[in-house]
């Protein structure tokens, strides 16, 4: 027996270290990193600048040597020729060739080639982009999961109180004092009460599930916050926003409009090159294996190119106002992207400023209503109210509570929008 005690010891201790490894503890910053490393959209985007990278590398080998072998065989089926009245057999032939070209100007490779680097750097501000939005999910996923846990706290308290004077009213029901309707309306608010939490653990439940897939967290694991909603709000109370804080050249939907801008007039030139010639050399070894009597052609080959468009037809010309039109699109598009992060500001600091005082408002909201929830609490256990006037009161607190909590949120997603305006993330 004592054996059976000592392995069902080990095998509950094993469980447990099992769970603990199977259970992340993060911190919102750690929970940044994660996310990071195993965003599945984030590993695509990150996949689209090493695309990015190998399209620069493609576009700078056309301009590097290009080097080409072959080897051919021909028969003519041992057909005779007569020349000068004698006949010549025409014997098999067979060459082996390798031809070296080098690309010496082209204005439109030169240009391309800035158009590739310039796509590289857009991909990694793209990326940049993605890193923005990931955190700002799980940030905002953070603050939603302890919202929830703070709902649950303040139903899970109003239940227990709301248990206990369901009991008490119940027996002095039953010794006369009090009717069964009075009974039946706290069974029935706490009812309502039980169902909310219920609502709410399956909202948590999805909240989690959402935040698990954001994290990219592998099946099987699960994940337990660990900072304090407190921590944030402290931290927020102390840290005002001011103007100078806000650098439009910061955000990183402008740098990106601006790239955009750049490649743009970059494009403009691209087109405009295709009038311009192009130069180009080359140099060919032909080994010859079979040979014929009447082969003439030299082994060594070399040479040059010069092309030069003369009519297209007016294509050309059409591509080259093509790239103009868009840059004015891409113009007018930075003006607007201007002109909405300014508003974007005004409003963001105006809505952080409003979900501030209203935070402060509905904690003082909340002390006082859990004072006057305690002074009812005690004048009841003392049969100086009814449980139906401390039932009123503790539902009061609750929704105070509930209050406190929903300005709490608005004020942590009002810090965010801001942080991720200024890409403060």
């Amino acid at each position: 027996m004592k054996r059976i005690w000592i392995i069902g010891l080990a095998l509950l201790g094993f469980m447990s270290i099992s769970a603990q490894e199977d259970t992340l503890l993060l911190s919102l910053q750690q929970a940044h990193e994660y996310a990071l490393e195993n965003n599945k959209n984030l590993q695509n985007a990150t996949k689209d600048v090493l695309i990015a990278r190998e399209q620069y590398k493609e576009a700078l080998g056309q301009g590097l040597p290009q080097i080409n072998g072959s080897v051919d065989y021909s028969t003519n089926f041992q057909h005779k020729l007569s020349l000068m009245g004698a006949p010549i057999e025409l014997e098999d032939q067979s060459n082996a060739n390798i031809q070296v070209t080098q690309l010496i100007f082209s204005g439109q490779y030169f240009m391309g080639l800035k158009l590739a680097k310039l796509g590289k750097e857009i991909s990694k501000k793209t990326n940049m982009l993605t890193e923005l939005e990931t955190k700002e999910q799980v940030t905002n996923l953070y603050y939603t999961i302890l919202v929830s846990h703070q709902f649950l706290n303040n139903l899970n308290q109003s239940i227990s109180e709301n248990e206990d004077v369901l009991h008490h009213t119940n027996n002095m029901f039953k010794a006369g004092l009090l009717e069964q309707t009075d009974v039946d309306q706290i069974r029935v608010t706490l009812s309502q009460l039980k169902n909310s939490k219920n609502s709410t653990e399956r909202s948590l439940k999805y909240a989690y599930n959402l935040f698990q897939f954001t994290l990219g967290l592998e099946k099987g694991k699960s994940v337990k916050l660990v900072d304090d909603i407190d921590s944030f709000l402290n931290y927020f109370a102390n840290n005002t926003i001011s103007e100078s804080q806000f650098d439009i050249n910061n955000n990183i939907n402008y740098q990106l409009v601006l790239s955009k801008e750049e490649l743009d007039k970059k494009s403009v030139n691209f087109k405009k090159w295709a009038y311009a010639p192009t130069v180009s050399a080359f140099y060919s070894y032909t080994e010859k294996l079979l040979v014929s009597g009447l082969d003439f052609a030299p082994n060594h080959v070399a040479g040059a190119t010069l092309s030069v468009p003369i009519f297209s037809g007016g294509t050309k010309r059409a591509q080259v106002s093509q790239a103009k039109i868009e840059l004015e699109k891409t113009l007018n598009s930075k003006q607007m992207l201007e002109d909405n992060l300014y508003m974007q500001y005004n409003q963001l600091t105006y809505n952080y400023s409003n979900a501030y005082e209203n935070y402060l408002t509905q904690k003082e909201n909340v002390e006082v209503a859990k004072r006057v929830n305690e002074s009812y609490l005690n004048k009841f256990r003392h049969g100086m109210i009814s449980s139906l006037d401390l039932t009123q009161v503790n539902m009061n607190y609750l929704s105070a509570s509930n209050s406190y909590v929903n300005a709490s949120l608005e004020l942590l997603q009002a810090k965010l929008q801001l942080d991720k305006l200024f890409n403060t993330l």
